[in-house]
C-alpha cells in the first residue's frame, strides 16, 4: 500500500512538474508575442511621428515658398535669408522674409533651401566671428588692387566700419545712390586695373574718389562701401576676369554639390535696402572669396 501510495505521489509530482513547464513554456510565448507587438506597435508609432512631421515640415516649406514665389520674384532673395541666419539670426531685420526665414527651424529652413537648390557648405563661424572673417577676406583682397606706390583707400578700415553701419544705422533706408552706376564703375575700374595696372594703379581709389567717399552723407559711404566688398569679392574670385564671363561661377567641389546666385542678379529681385546690400555683399564676400580658401 505504501508503494503504491509513493508511486502515486511520483506521479502526481511528475504531471506538476510537466505542468509547471508546459506553463512555464506558454508564458515564454506570450511574452515574446508580446514583445513582438509591442516592438511594432512602437515602429508603427515612429512611423507616424515621422510621418507627421514630414507633413508639418513640407506645410511650413510651401507656405513660405508660396508667399514669395510673387510677381516680385522676392524667392530669390533666399541666399540673404541664409546669410541673415548665420550673421545675426534674432536680429529684427527690416524684410519680414529674413524674420519669417530665421524663425523657422533648420530643417524647414534646409528643405526650402534644397527646393530652390542653394547648397552651401555653413561655416564653422557665425554672428561677429562670421563678420570679422568676413571683414579679414575683403581686407586682404584690396590689397590685389593697388599697383606701385598706392595706399590703401580705407573703403575696410576699422573693422569695414562703413559696412556694418549701413545694418546697423541705416537697414530700413533706401539705397542712396543708385546700385547699377556704383558697380558699373567700379567694374569698369577694375578691368582697366587687370588690363594695364601701370594706367589705373588705384581702381578702388578713384571708384571712392568719383562717389565723393569720406566726403559725403554718411549713409553715401556706407553704400559705396558695401558695393565695393560686394563687387570686389565677385571680381576676384574669377580665374579670368569679367572681359567675357559677368556671372559668378560655382565653387568646385567634388565632395559636396555647391550651388548659389547672387541676388539681385537673378530674376525681377532687386536690392531695396541698405539691409538688403549689407547682407548680400557679406554673402558674396563667403562665396567668392572665403569657399575659394576651403
Amino acid at each position: 500500500m505504501t508503494d503504491c501510495v509513493s508511486i502515486a505521489c511520483s506521479i502526481v509530482s511528475a504531471l506538476c512538474a510537466i505542468g509547471s513547464l508546459i506553463a512555464a513554456i506558454l508564458i515564454g510565448r506570450c511574452q515574446v508575442n508580446q514583445g513582438k507587438r509591442m516592438e511594432a506597435l512602437s515602429l508603427r508609432q515612429d512611423e507616424e511621428v515621422k510621418r507627421q512631421k514630414a507633413q508639418q515640415l513640407k506645410a511650413q516649406r510651401d507656405t513660405f515658398l508660396m508667399k514669395y514665389f510673387n510677381e516680385k520674384d522676392d524667392i530669390y532673395l533666399l541666399p540673404l535669408c541664409w546669410v541673415a541666419a548665420l550673421y545675426n539670426p534674432a536680429l529684427a531685420y527690416h524684410r519680414n522674409m529674413f524674420r519669417e526665414y530665421n524663425m523657422l527651424e533648420e530643417d524647414v529652413q534646409d528643405a526650402i533651401c534644397d527646393y530652390m537648390e542653394l547648397s552651401l557648405p555653413k561655416p564653422l563661424l557665425k554672428g561677429q566671428e562670421f563678420y570679422d572673417k568676413c571683414v579679414e577676406a575683403i581686407q586682404q583682397a584690396e590689397k590685389k588692387y593697388h599697383h606701385g606706390e598706392t595706399q590703401s583707400t580705407e573703403l575696410f578700415y576699422e573693422g569695414a566700419k562703413y559696412l556694418y553701419k549701413g545694418l546697423e544705422n541705416y537697414r530700413t533706408k533706401e539705397l542712396p545712390i543708385p546700385l547699377y552706376d556704383l558697380e558699373k564703375c567700379l567694374f569698369s575700374r577694375l578691368r582697366m586695373f587687370d588690363e594695364n595696372p601701370e594706367s589705373n594703379p588705384d581702381p578702388l581709389g578713384e571708384y571712392a574718389y568719383d562717389f565723393n567717399f569720406g566726403n559725403g552723407p554718411e549713409k553715401s559711404a556706407c553704400e559705396i562701401c558695401a558695393v565695393a566688398a560686394k563687387v570686389l569679392a565677385e571680381w576676384d574670385c574669377q580665374p579670368i576676369s569679367f572681359q567675357e564671363n559677368t556671372e559668378i561661377s560655382p565653387v568646385a567641389n567634388p565632395d559636396k554639390k555647391v550651388n548659389f546666385w547672387l541676388p539681385g542678379e537673378y530674376a525681377h529681385e532687386r536690392l531695396e535696402t541698405m539691409e538688403d546690400l549689407f547682407l548680400c555683399a557679406l554673402f558674396s564676400i563667403y562665396v567668392g572669396l572665403i569657399l575659394q580658401q576651403r
